[in-house]
Order: C-alpha cells, then structure tokens, then sequence
C-alpha cells in the first residue's frame, strides 16, 4: 500500500472477501476509483491486464501463501507486475469505492526516472517468459475487448 493512499475501509473489508472465496489471488484497485466519489456499492471485476500501469500497484491485497518475492534489481518499479504475472489466479479490481492519492510525487524526481528507465528493462526481460502463461491472461485479453465493444456499440 502506497503510504499517501486514502480510502474507505469497506476497500480492505471487500478485498478480505474476494481474497477468502478463493477465485482470485491479488486484489487491487481500477483506476476508475481515482475519480469515484462513493455514491455505488462496492464491488469487484477481473483486473485490466494493463492493471499495473493504472494505479493497481498502489493497493495490493494478496494472501501470504500467494506473495512472491520480487526481485532485488526492481527497487521501485515492476513489483506489482511481478507479483501479478507470478499468481496462478487473475486479479480482481475493486470498483465503485473511492481511493485518492498524489501519484508519484517522489518518482517524478530526475533521479528516479534515470532509475525507471534501467528499472523497466530489467522489467522488461523478467517478465517475458511470464507473459501469456497462465490460463487466465488469455481471459483478460478477452474481457477487454468484449468491454471496449460493447463501449463502441452503446457510445459510453
């Protein structure tokens, strides 16, 4: 968890849940809760599998038994991809719950983007044999373009 992060208990009430019906392994939020003002009941959907670039890495609710340890050469960046790519079930997005934070107010520093960038080729050459492995990466390919359709079709 992000140590500038705000949120709603009921987000770590539901993410408890979700993790003990066992269909998911990590929980984190949609990027859609950045804007949400909390008027809908809580809820979950599969992750995007770009989850990792929409804020997912900043609320990470997982289960011991399901950590992975990261990598000692990614310090900052990639951790959520690891730990995503490296579960044997997809991950879940909190939706309709409202998380606010300052995204990267510390990483935007020259410093640490000369770091991102030889971070995200060790990244890069981690996560390739990870790629397309699990059953339930193929799902999420398919999920999303089921959804960006059905957006095109209805013009929402």
């Amino acid at each position: 968890m992000n140590d500038d992060l705000t949120f709603e208990d009921e987000a770590l009430s539901h993410a408890g849940k979700i993790l003990r019906h066992g269909l998911f392994s990590i929980v984190g939020p949609d990027l859609s809760t950045f804007h949400d003002d909390g008027s809908r009941r809580i809820s979950h959907r599969l992750a995007r599998h770009d989850a990792p670039t929409r804020f997912f890495g900043t609320f990470m609710c997982l289960r011991r038994s399901d950590y992975v340890a990261i990598p000692d050469t990614l310090r900052i960046w990639g951790g959520d991809d690891w730990l995503i790519a490296n579960q044997r079930k997809p991950p879940a997005a909190l939706i309709r719950t409202p998380f606010r934070t300052d995204m990267s107010t510390t990483t935007r520093a020259e410093e640490f983007q000369r770091m991102f960038d030889s971070e995200q080729e060790e990244l890069d050459r981690l996560m390739a044999p990870l790629r397309r492995r699990h059953w339930w990466q193929r799902v999420q390919h398919l999920h999303e373009r089921v959804r960006n359709r059905i957006h095109v079709l209805t013009g929402r």
